[in-house]
């Protein structure tokens, strides 16, 4: 079996290989993660959403939850 001397090619390839493996699992990454975040916090009705609804009624910005009447 003959070898094969080794060509500088190949390690240009190589490279090439690694680059569209990031950029390519980069992309899947970053389409989870807002998919992720739509079904997670956009979506009223998931769990999480429900408290920042919640928090965001408590902390709007209506005159009922910036006044504060007394009894004298």
């Amino acid at each position: 079996m003959k070898k094969r001397p080794f060509k500088i090619g190949n390690l240009g390839q190589t490279s090439l290989e690694y680059l569209l493996l990031i950029v390519v699992s980069s992309g899947i990454g970053l389409t989870f993660f807002k998919k992720a975040e739509d079904f997670l916090l956009k979506n009223p009705n998931s769990l999480i959403g429900k408290h920042i609804r919640g928090l965001e009624q408590q902390l709007s910005s209506d005159p009922k939850f910036k006044t504060f009447n007394f009894i004298r």
